[in-house]
């Protein structure tokens, strides 16, 4: 596994991981992406690009599936069943009135990840939403809020985790210019991550219209359900990559 200037991260338990400015998982120029785990691809997909802006992948989105990075089911494997873990950095740019998926690889056609998962933005600057195993979760209510906590126009490190039927089973952490935190915690519901036949779209989902504008470097999922010192050591990490 070769990382962007090969960072330490915690390796138990990871399944899936692309990362745009490692060789290994992209060349910069190809419409093939590789899976640093399996080694297996994905391609490049819509009419806008995907480039490398300086030391980062920039997603020209600016519409409704423009470009994304589709990898078919039996080329990756990704969290199922009772925990997982999703990782991403994102500097996010509002394409108007579409929804900003990062990822996901679901069924239905909501922000609820039926069957599977979806992580973004909602439509325009409604902030962010995280669908796990059949159900919705608004994080913030708008992009900008009163926390300041879910930004545009920065960079953003993000980590969600997933335990079934806790009180505590959902977590959101934070790592940008303000530091490293946890930002949210609900309960969830007595329901596994599922399973489905479905692309896992980086820049998309499989039911969303819209697609993400705007900078996003990694994305990396673990079968488990990371601790908070494992999740602080993976932003510790990163951070120096995008100037935290």
């Amino acid at each position: 596994m070769a990382f962007f200037r090969g960072p330490n991260i915690v390796r138990d338990g990871l399944v899936f991981a692309w990362d745009g400015m490692s060789p290994r998982s992209w060349d910069g120029s190809s419409s093939t992406h590789t899976d640093l785990i399996e080694k297996k691809t994905g391609t490049k997909t819509g009419a806008n690009s995907i480039t490398r802006n300086g030391n980062h992948v920039d997603f020209n989105g600016g519409g409704t599936r423009n470009c994304y990075i589709s990898f078919p089911s039996s080329n990756i494997t990704v969290p199922t069943g009772n925990t997982g873990t999703w990782m991403w950095a994102h500097y996010f740019e509002d394409a108007g009135n579409i929804d900003h998926p990062n990822f996901g690889k679901e069924t239905g056609n909501g922000w609820n990840g039926i069957d599977g998962f979806v992580f973004g933005t909602g439509w325009g600057t409604d902030g962010p939403r995280w669908g796990i195993a059949g159900t919705a979760h608004t994080v913030y209510a708008t992009l900008g809020s009163s926390t300041g906590d879910y930004r545009g126009n920065v960079w953003q490190i993000y980590c969600v985790t997933y335990e079934r039927n806790s009180s505590t089973g959902l977590k959101t952490y934070l790592h940008d210019s303000n530091g490293q935190r946890k930002v949210d915690e609900r309960a969830t519901s007595d329901v596994a991550i599922g399973s489905n036949s479905n692309a896992l779209h980086i820049g998309a989902t499989n039911s969303r219209g819209g697609n993400w504008n705007g900078l996003m470097d990694f994305v990396l999922m673990y079968s488990t359900a990371l601790s908070q010192e494992e999740i602080f050591q993976n932003f510790n990490a990163f951070k120096g990559r995008f100037g935290l």
